[in-house]
């Protein structure tokens, strides 16, 4: 590979490091507000009711999908460079991949049962 590709490459990654970076603190803050609804709920005694629509895809993202692509990224260590090509892998653009995590992440803050989902997902048993 020729020097001036790899510099060209070295700028991409470069340019995409604070969005990688955003996406990556939005998902541990997801996941930990999502475990702290979830012990809420248990505290509560109750099982969380989700409001239709709760649900729905966003961007075409489902929360399987959404669990999917952020439990491979922590299998492969976490590094946020990979979320961008895991996502692709899983058909979903980046746009998409953005629209997904700020809405996923929002409905779980707002919501013990879509919380309760994503977790239950992510680990697998879902």
């Amino acid at each position: 590979m020729g020097l001036f590709k790899q510099l060209k490459q070295m700028k991409d990654v470069v340019a995409e490091t604070p969005d990688l970076i955003k996406n990556a603190q939005a998902m541990q803050q997801s996941q930990m507000q999502a475990a702290q609804a979830q012990a809420a709920a248990a505290a509560q005694g109750q099982a969380a009711a989700a409001p239709a629509g709760s649900f729905d895809p966003i961007a075409g993202v489902t929360i399987e999908l959404y669990a999917e692509i952020s439990r491979e990224l922590t299998e492969r260590g976490g590094d946020q460079s990979q979320v961008a090509g895991i996502a692709r892998e899983k058909g979903v653009d980046q746009a998409s991949w953005d629209a997904a995590v700020a809405g996923w992440n929002q409905r779980m803050v707002g919501n013990p049962a879509v919380a309760q989902r994503f977790n239950a997902l992510w680990r697998g048993v879902g």
